[in-house]
């Protein structure tokens, strides 16, 4: 799940925070991952859900 501060200065993804440094997750060869997004709220400058499914292909 991708989720923000309320500054919007700071991601997390999976409740870490985002740092472009670090590998959490590799995808396997030959497959395929499809990532789901929704805005919760309506408002300008909420957060976003993003929701990976993996598969094979």
């Amino acid at each position: 799940m991708f989720s923000e501060n309320k500054e919007g200065t700071k991601f997390y993804i999976n409740g870490k925070q985002f740092d472009p440094d670090r590998v959490d997750m590799r995808a396997k060869l030959n497959t395929v991952e499809e990532w789901t997004v929704r805005k919760r709220q309506r408002m300008r400058n909420t957060p976003s859900t993003c929701t990976p499914t993996t598969s094979s292909s």
